[in-house]
């Protein structure tokens, strides 16, 4: 897939624009690694979940409450673990890895459960 030229250069600048915008705000530094695991929720934005975000927003409310759920678990089967470190992974990794599976697990759960 490649985009049309006369759309490319435009693209680029604004690109270039943005990151010269975030720098200036000093968004765009390198922040490093965390202390905790997360869990990483894309897309449920106030403007897509609000339905008077006119014309984007709905009522997802089910969904939400649904990742909070998934959330909420997952941060309880880390907060429950406690791993060792050793030669094939530390503890922080280990504890991360609970934190995903359970995600997955529920997610996983509930596909099958819808058929």
């Amino acid at each position: 897939l490649r985009l049309p030229d006369d759309l490319l250069g435009p693209l680029l600048q604004h690109l270039a624009n943005l990151k010269a915008h975030y720098r200036n705000l000093d968004w765009a530094g390198e922040c490093g690694w965390g202390e905790r695991p997360a869990i990483v929720v894309i897309d449920l934005a106030l403007w897509w979940t609000d339905p008077n975000c006119f014309p984007m927003g709905t009522n997802v409310d089910p969904i939400v409450d649904a990742t909070v759920r998934v959330l909420e678990a997952g941060r309880a089967a880390a907060g429950e673990a406690t791993p060792i470190s050793d030669q094939r992974g530390s503890a922080e990794f280990r504890t991360h890895l609970v934190e995903v599976m359970t995600t997955r697990s529920i997610l996983h759960a509930a596909e099958r459960a819808q058929g």
